[in-house]
């Protein structure tokens, strides 16, 4: 058995797993801040800035509920975007988060795609939009590469009662799964 601790000891490793972090991390910001301005004002982002430098210091009482109504948007489109680049919730489950993904593969990005597709029927209209977009391009983009490799002469599967629904067969019977597992969900 080698644990991931084991392997740390490996010269490189522990270089590519916090590359692997880092790229992650910059994935998710990324996403945020994209998401930010598609559904705040710049008035609404400035407000914001100013409550997480002097918290409600100098609000009026207007302002302190923006800033609480602005403050929950986030944080609900903020565990959207954990859920879309794969860092879903696992609920009360999350104190068992080691061993659940020794047992499992990745736990948390399984969730996250359950979560993404449920999104869309959030009693958020802005996490249900950003959701619904997401998915639409997703699927959208999909459908897409599916439908271009059935026109340059490959194999595609098209019958959903079959395990190669969805798949791209190669003329050397390789099978080629675009939708990164999510298919299943």
């Amino acid at each position: 058995d080698v644990c991931s601790s084991d392997l740390e000891q490996l010269p490189g490793i522990e270089r590519s797993e916090r590359a692997f972090t880092v790229a992650g991390n910059s994935q998710r910001s990324g996403l945020a801040y994209d998401i930010l301005q598609r559904n705040f004002s710049p008035e609404e982002l400035s407000l914001m800035k100013q409550y997480a430098s002097n918290g409600y210091s100098g609000m009026s009482r207007a302002e302190v509920v923006a800033v609480n109504k602005i403050r929950n948007n986030m944080e609900a489109l903020g565990e959207l975007v954990n859920n879309i680049t794969g860092r879903g919730n696992l609920g009360k489950l999350d104190k068992y988060a080691p061993e659940l993904n020794a047992l499992f593969f990745s736990p948390r990005n399984f969730m996250g795609r359950v979560n993404t597709n449920l999104s869309v029927f959030s009693s958020n209209p802005m996490v249900m939009k950003e959701a619904a977009q997401n998915l639409a391009a997703f699927y959208g983009t999909g459908m897409g590469l599916l439908g271009a490799a059935k026109l340059s002469g490959l194999n595609v599967g098209t019958d959903p009662n079959s395990s190669e629904f969805g798949k791209i067969i190669l003329p050397s019977g390789t099978r080629i799964d675009i939708w990164g597992g999510n298919a299943q969900i």
